[in-house]
């Protein structure tokens, strides 16, 4: 790439030749740098305190014109070279050979922008020199232009890597690297390259703040996106947290530099021998707490159900978006793997169906466990599994398998029964079911009498 060469800089105050009203003054101020026309002036006004440290000097003359960021991206308004004339940046309304329909165009990192794309705050699309017109900055093109002659558009981008953007970290807002604007028929460099900061100014592309301290910045307040923490790696152990067995929990916090609130959040699971997408939640996933700025988010994924093999090696994903759309990119989570084999299955029945107090109550095993290569066998007599039969408030029982208990309170009990597996899953699941115990009937007691 041919760079620019080192020039310093002046202050220009001119009188702005031209008719029509010019876009007043807007959130871009500065100047740039071109190696055939010299000097662009966005913005008549000046930015910061002169002298000093963060002067940009005025342009100055008897318009107030300026180019303006929009909030979707677009680039408005009318830029001055003291050598071509006004620079407009809107859309003009016609059709171009490889000329996009919009204006030059910044991409933010929201849905719904004029230039969607990477969201990397890169300028793209054209702006066009309005001495190319015969009147005026639309219609007619000059003899000049139609016989051959510069169209008047410049291209910011398409110059990877060093097309023109905008880092948002600095304060305000600095452009940095180039745009070109040339004859394509014949060849001819027009305006040539065009840098937009002293830090890319050199003859080499390299820093001559020092010497000339020249810059293109804006004042636009761009949204901040979004960040997603990862609070645990994922972990299978914790299989009895209410979200049913064989679940593996994921859990990441959203939080927003701007307290924007968060909308929605995309969720990814990978297997990892083949880079397998496995699950995707997106738009329609609920959100624990979608009104605050700060959003602790969880979501289950249940092995059990098939979305997640046993045994198997995974990686997983999250993107969270604020309530303007922009999003915190990919955050990339721990490699985990899963268990072995299903959890165990709980399950029981009882006779009497209402029992009375002071009478046995007799509880039939009917819990299922499994092996290694997941067949179903009895849990009581296999494996390496503890019981813990629990009646309520009326006492408890590690038996394995059936098991019978006498109430000696009338009352409805929460009966339990949890099956611990380990070593395999490391994990207790559990049963429930609410016995109610009745008082019993008795005897009925008889006295004789005489019925006379």
């Amino acid at each position: 790439m041919k760079k620019i060469f080192l020039l310093f800089i002046i202050v220009l105050f001119f009188s702005i030749l031209g008719s029509g009203s010019m876009q007043a003054s807007g959130n871009i101020f500065g100047w740039a740098w071109t190696e055939n026309i010299g000097w662009i002036s966005f913005n008549n006004l000046g930015y910061g305190t002169c002298p000093g440290a963060n002067c940009i000097p005025a342009g100055g003359g008897s318009y107030n014109y300026g180019v303006n960021i929009e909030t979707n991206g677009n680039l408005i308004g009318y830029a001055w070279s003291e050598n071509i004339g006004w620079i407009k940046f809107d859309s003009l309304g016609t059709s171009y050979p490889t000329t996009p329909s919009y204006s030059a165009c910044l991409d933010l990192p929201s849905s719904g922008q004029a230039c969607d794309g990477a969201g990397n705050y890169t300028v793209t699309g054209w702006a066009r020199a309005c001495s190319v017109f015969a009147s005026g900055c639309s219609g007619t093109l000059n003899s000049s232009s139609i016989n051959g002659g510069w169209d008047g558009w410049i291209k910011m981008n398409d110059i990877s890597p060093n097309g023109l953007y905008i880092d948002i970290s600095s304060s305000p807002a600095q452009f940095h690297k180039w745009v070109w604007g040339s004859d394509d028929l014949l060849s001819e460099a027009v305006i040539g390259w065009g840098t937009f900061n002293c830090k890319e100014g050199g003859a080499s592309g390299e820093n001559i703040c020092g010497s000339s301290s020249y810059k293109v910045v804006t004042t636009f307040a761009f949204n901040s996106p979004p960040t997603a923490t990862l609070n645990v790696s994922p972990s299978e152990n914790d299989c009895n947290s209410g979200a049913g067995a064989g679940s593996v929990l994921f859990s990441w916090t959203y939080t927003d530099p701007d307290n924007n609130p968060e909308s929605r959040f995309e969720f990814k699971v990978f297997r990892v021998d083949d880079n397998y997408e496995v699950i995707s939640y997106d738009t329609g996933y609920g959100l624990s707490n979608p009104s605050g700025t700060i959003n602790s988010q969880q979501v289950y994924v249940s092995s059990t159900t098939g979305n997640l093999a046993f045994n198997t090696n995974y990686y997983w994903r999250v993107q969270v978006y604020d309530s303007n759309g922009s999003a915190s990119g990919w955050v990339n989570g721990s490699t985990f793997r899963t268990s072995t084999h299903a959890w165990p299955s709980p399950n029981f029945t009882y006779l009497p169906v209402t029992p009375l107090i002071k009478n046995p109550v007799y509880f039939a095993d009917l819990s299922t466990c499994y092996d290694a290569n997941n067949g179903a066998q009895s849990c009581s007599t296999t494996g390496n599994r503890t019981y813990n039969w629990t009646f309520g408030t009326d006492g408890s029982s590690t038996t394995k398998g059936d098991v019978s208990h006498t109430f000696n309170s009338a009352g409805t009990y929460a009966v339990t029964l949890q099956i611990c597996e380990t070593p395999g899953v490391n994990c207790c699941t559990s049963s429930a079911n609410n016995v109610p115990v009745k008082k019993s009937i008795g005897v009925p007691e008889w006295k004789e009498i005489s019925p006379f």
